[in-house]
Formats: structure tokens, sequence, C-alpha cells
């Protein structure tokens, strides 16, 4: 059976955030106390419509382009990047 198609989940002007950032654990002396700074998500609100890209195995996702809080360009991400903001 194929897999159902994907979806786009957000439109232009929603405010999103970013899903769950992975922190690396390591024993290194360098990484002690520091992992605060890799929790923080960020914030902010897509620009621009869905657009598709096909990876080289065929598998599509859909990008958006997301300007972040505090910057004024934008940057594309991956819909399953992104989740809604909560307030």
């Amino acid at each position: 059976m194929p897999n159902k198609p994907p979806v786009p989940l957000y439109k232009p002007l929603d405010r999103v955030m970013e899903s769950q950032k992975i922190t690396m654990a390591t024993d290194k002396e360098h990484f002690h106390g520091n992992r605060k700074r890799y929790s923080a998500r960020k914030k902010g609100i897509i620009r621009s419509e869905a657009y598709k890209k096909t990876f080289k195995g065929g598998a599509s996702h859909f990008y958006y382009d997301v300007q972040w809080d505090g910057r004024t360009h934008t940057d594309p991400m991956l819909q399953n990047r992104l989740m809604l903001e909560e307030n």
C-alpha cells in the first residue's frame, strides 16, 4: 500500500516555533554547563505558501519560508520541524 501524500499544515502569517531540539550530551569539559544555549526554540511567522521539494529517493516534503523574531530575512524550514506556537 502506498503512503498517504503529504499535506501542507500551515498557512502564511501563522505563528510557529521550532519543534523540540535535540541536545547532545557529552562528557567533555567544554560542554559542561553550556547546554542551556541549545534548548531555546526559535519563534517566528510563516511568510510564504508551502512549496514541495522532492529528494533523490522520491520522498517529497513541504517547506515554508519562516521569518524568525528579531530577523529581517526568511529561512526555509521543513514542515516536520515546525509546530504552532502555544499562547
